[in-house]
């Protein structure tokens, strides 16, 4: 699998990142899944690194405009952070931010269930982590 370039100035990271999967939400996860698995397989961190800040930093109106790709996402990042504890260190680049994540797809998503279930599936996971 080709990993898309990272964005490191310029435009949104997320926007670059979404628009690179022409805004489809399956490539789009399927490319995070795949750096998780180069992340367990050769212990490489960086393009995993890269998405979920984009993610991190996307904003509310971009999980307004998408809160059912944003709740998979926010289930995909509990996973990884359960499934790699050593990621789950406060000031390491998997766990920092992605409580913005859950912030705004609490405020973005509106009245959207499984998009508030998502956020707090997330938190739990932050906040256990950080009770540890």
């Amino acid at each position: 699998m080709s990993f898309t370039p990272p964005v490191t100035s310029g435009s949104s990271r997320f926007a670059a990142y979404w628009a690179a999967h022409s805004g489809n939400a399956h490539a789009a996860l399927r490319e995070a899944q795949a750096a998780f698995v180069r992340l367990i397989t050769e212990g490489e961190f960086e393009r995993l690194r890269h998405i979920l800040q984009a993610h991190y930093n996307a904003g509310e109106r971009a999980m307004a405009q998408s809160p059912q790709y944003f709740s998979e996402f926010a289930r995909f990042v509990a996973a990884v952070l359960l499934l790699a504890p050593s990621l789950q260190t406060p000031g390491s680049a998997a766990f920092e931010g992605a409580d913005q994540l859950v912030e705004d797809l609490r405020d973005g998503a509106g009245d959207d269930a499984a998009a508030t279930a998502a956020a707090e599936a997330l938190d739990a996971v932050l906040r256990s982590s950080t009770l540890n």
